[in-house]
């Protein structure tokens, strides 16, 4: 199968105390003028005919002879709404392990009724934490916020999820490099190529999409530098299309910073720059993940006045990189539930139901990650209450808000006039749950109704071998 091409865009709102100060209780409240730009007609219009034109399509399913009880109904979104796997290890169990009453929960809160995404922590730092012992496999000592990949693709495996691994390279001392690279002189970027192949190939076949470079527009250390290769992000996409099969999906995602570098330089900011670069010099890239991390209370309260990430401003940024012929991925968000209480809870929810509608109905969009989803269960996360779900699991408003999109506003369901012999209609695309009777039994097939996939299907009504029609 063929991977499509994307630019995965990690929609992430970083923005540090020196840009925008942390003092800004003011104003933490949605404002009229915040509504007004989400109602203006043009943007509502924009939207809802985005979502129109690039997530529904016509399909047509016909049998050889009239049925009864004729039914569609979507069962899963080709587009991903996803969210990290970090916090399946929040806790730990009693025996020492993994705590599995937690991990049965969210389980079932955010995946098994919400999202059909979800991201593998890779990073090295967590997964080699001694030279040549790696914690991939299902019996790897507990570490807190970082679950072995073998266990979480285990765990959560009769989901139907998408996966995506985070990530192969990165400039970063405290999330990426393990405390003894230090020590390994000259020999540390041959350490990093070790662990690079080694985690390839474990997982290569499993995870289809991959982070392979992080933030190297943003982040630039020198210290850090001399533990890798020269032209590190070229270096990191050359060997992930060695040691990664042929249809995985290879990603540059980038911070917060590209939206506005986006919006101010255009076909000169950096992010833009980095991947025209890499593609000139024959480099595969997939796609380019943008992510939005609201770390501020500055830029959090002029979200909330209306001041900064707008409507037209985000359309503009994801017209920009779109110029760039990849899909675009939202990999990372953090919407703060600020302030504290009630009143949070309600920014949240309206900020995030307004961003979720502008990147679905966007053309070039493929998928969005909610970063921290469980409050308390991120070191990074801290003060913000950026979660949908609060430690104890109880639901948020922003989660509702997301579950009445993509459950209830953002489904299809369909039916025939019984006895009938085809089923016409317009719908999400997705993999679709087919019903109906025949010869007085009720039966029942799974059908991808994709974007680029068949839009008609003539089945029988009483097939020799109905698991032939159950497909992907």
């Amino acid at each position: 199968m063929k991977t499509r091409k994307c630019i995965v865009i990690a929609a992430a709102v970083f923005a540090g105390t020196a840009a925008f100060g942390e003092d800004a209780g003011a104003g933490m409240r949605v404002s009229d003028a915040l509504r007004a730009l989400w109602n203006d007609p043009f943007t509502k219009a924009r939207i809802e005919r985005g979502i129109e034109e690039n997530r529904k399509g016509d399909f047509k399913i016909s049998f050889d002879r009239p049925v009864e009880n004729l039914k569609a109904e979507l069962v899963r979104h080709e587009f991903v709404f996803g969210a990290p796997t970090m916090a399946l290890a929040a806790t730990q169990g009693k025996d020492g392990g993994m705590d599995m009453e937690r991990v049965g929960k969210m389980k079932k809160l955010v995946w098994g009724d919400l999202f059909n995404g979800a991201t593998v922590s890779t990073l090295w730092k967590f997964y080699e934490p001694e030279p040549g012992k790696y914690r991939f496999e299902k019996d790897a000592p507990f570490m807190r916020f970082r679950p072995a990949p073998a266990f979480v693709l285990d765990e959560l495996k009769d989901l139907d999820l998408t996966y995506r691994a985070h990530c192969l390279a990165w400039f970063n001392r405290q999330w990426h490099f393990p405390d003894w690279v230090e020590n390994t002189g000259n020999a540390s970027a041959a350490a990093g190529d070790r662990y690079f192949r080694k985690l390839c190939e474990r997982f290569g076949e499993e995870i289809p999409h991959w982070n392979v470079a992080n933030e190297f527009c943003t982040f630039y250390d020198a210290r850090t530098r001399k533990y890798m290769h020269k032209d590190p992000v070229y270096r990191a996409f050359a060997e992930a299309r060695k040691r990664l099969p042929e249809s995985a999906a290879l990603a540059y995602n980038e911070l917060t910073d590209a939206w506005e570098d986006g919006y101010r330089n255009r076909e000169y900011s950096p992010l833009y720059m980095l991947v025209q670069n890499l593609l000139l010099r024959g480099c595969k890239v997939d796609e380019i993940g943008l992510q939005l991390h609201v770390f501020s209370e500055r830029l959090w309260a002029d979200i909330l006045q209306g001041r900064a990430f707008g409507p037209e401003f985000m359309f503009a940024v994801l017209d920009l990189y779109s110029e760039l012929g990849l899909p675009i991925q939202i990999t990372e968000i953090t919407i703060p539930g600020l302030p504290d209480g009630p009143g949070g809870e309600e920014n949240q929810a309206y900020v995030a139901e307004n961003f979720y509608r502008l990147w679905f109905s966007h053309p070039n969009v493929r998928s969005i990650t909610w970063w921290h989803t469980v409050d308390g269960t991120s070191r990074a996360e801290g003060k913000w209450k950026s979660g949908i779900l609060a430690f104890d699991f109880k639901k948020k408003k922003s989660y509702e808000v997301l579950r009445r999109l993509i459950k209830e506003e953002w489904t299809t369901k369909a039916a025939a006039q019984s006895p009938a012999q085809s089923l016409a209609f317009r719908g999400f695309y997705g993999k679709y749950k087919i019903s109906y009777s025949s010869g007085g039994k009720p039966r029942e097939i799974v059908l991808p109704l994709h974007e680029n996939g068949a839009r008609e299907y003539a089945l029988k009504a009483e097939p020799a071998d109905a698991k032939k029609l159950s497909t992907d």
